[in-house]
């Protein structure tokens, strides 16, 4: 039983993330909202030859997109899941060093169960979250 509380305090970092992701990707493959969608018709429109582009939209994930789809369109969209879920992790780690919280606990509760059930449904409310954390990370240290 110690040895199992050892290894869970040891790799709580990495059990935490790997459920995160697990669980945006299950929700990615269970349904996909119109606005991921349109980012990736986006990008192909702009890259690949598509026939469907919105104007309205930002084009940063149409390009991370883009630069994932050297994997296939389909495997692109659970890429730039997997590198955006890390990308909050590492900026809810460096925002919880910036304000000296506990790192465990402050990415804990960041994956609360809004994060987890609409953050990568339309797919860039994660990503803004993530440069916000970001932003206050660097704010926080002024650089």
């Amino acid at each position: 039983m110690k040895r199992l509380k050892n290894f869970l305090m040891q790799h709580s970092y990495k059990l935490l993330f790997i459920f995160a992701t697990g669980f945006f990707l299950l929700v990615h493959f269970l349904y996909q909202g119109w606005d991921f969608s349109t980012y990736v018709l986006n990008a192909q429109y702009l890259f690949d030859s598509g026939d469907y582009f919105e104007i309205s939209r930002a084009p940063l994930m149409s390009v991370l997109l883009w630069c994932l789809s050297l994997f296939g369109w389909r495997i692109a969209e659970y890429l730039y899941i997997i590198f955006i879920s890390g990308l909050f992790f590492i900026s809810s780690y460096l925002l919880a060093r910036g304000l000296k919280l506990n790192e465990i606990y402050f990415y804990l509760f960041s994956i609360n169960a809004f994060v987890l059930l609409y953050g990568l449904v339309e797919g860039t409310e994660l990503l803004a979250l993530a440069f916000l954390e970001l932003f206050l990370f660097f704010l926080i240290k002024n650089r």
